[in-house]
């Protein structure tokens, strides 16, 4: 008997969880008949009649918003299929880092892409209230990995390499002592930003990237690279 209320209570509990993680698409949006779709017209008509929210555009897309952690981006010319197409390759390269938004579902031609909710930093101060960082911070950091003047043979060995370098130049240029003290005084997120920020520039050699409009934070509050490009040194 006793064993029969467990397997009844770890059946409830998993149909549960099963709700909390199945989504409700929002209007009348059907993903299965979306998928069927093979024109942009089709497409771009199917989605005005489903009753999502339009969240923006931009100069080569169009984003809808299509659950509580979900977006579709859908393309409105040959600029947004490659915007499309880089996100894809993106999260193909970097997915398994955590450093790039979610690619869910993607369109072969790169007409839609379904992706997780990724909102990009709306300024520097922003970045600095959420991190505790801002972009001469970033950019000095990225110096430092791009030129190797010390071991980044790990994230750990990095950042003690680093504050050991910065502490003999901040007897000497005062801008070195306000970059330690803001690598004395990282949040949470200021700290997962320069793991991923790390991790794409030492291992995949992603440039360009240590700006403050190219981080986000997702629906979920963890901070990702949202513009990213696939520039890659040769």
């Amino acid at each position: 008997m006793c064993g029969t209320k467990m397997n009844l209570l770890k059946q409830l509990i998993e149909e549960q969880a099963g709700q909390v993680l199945q989504e409700s698409l929002r209007g009348t949006f059907d993903l299965n008949l979306f998928k069927t779709l093979k024109s942009l017209g089709q497409i771009h008509e199917y989605v005005q009649g489903a009753g999502l929210q339009f969240l923006g555009e931009g100069l080569g897309r169009q984003v809808y918003l299509l659950s509580s952690s979900k977006v579709l981006k859908i393309v409105g010319n040959e600029m947004g299929v490659l915007q499309n197409k880089d996100e894809i390759e993106g999260f193909r390269k970097f997915g398994h880092t955590g450093a790039v938004a979610k690619v869910y579902e993607s369109n072969p031609e790169g007409y839609w892409i379904i992706m997780e909710i990724a909102k990009a930093f709306q300024s520097e101060g922003q970045l600095k209230s959420e991190t505790g960082l801002n972009e001469d911070f970033m950019i000095a950091f990225a110096y430092e990995l791009t030129h190797k003047r010390f071991s980044t043979e790990t994230f750990r060995a990095t950042m003690s390499n680093l504050t050991s370098a910065w502490t003999k130049m901040a007897q000497t240029l005062p801008a070195f002592q306000h970059r330690l003290k803001m690598l004395s005084s990282l949040t949470t997120k200021g700290h997962e930003l320069l793991q991923k920020l790390y991790l794409l520039l030492t291992k995949y050699n992603v440039v360009d990237i240590a700006r403050w409009d190219h981080w986000g934070i997702t629906a979920d509050g963890r901070v990702v690279c949202v513009d990213y490009g696939i520039i890659i040194k040769k």
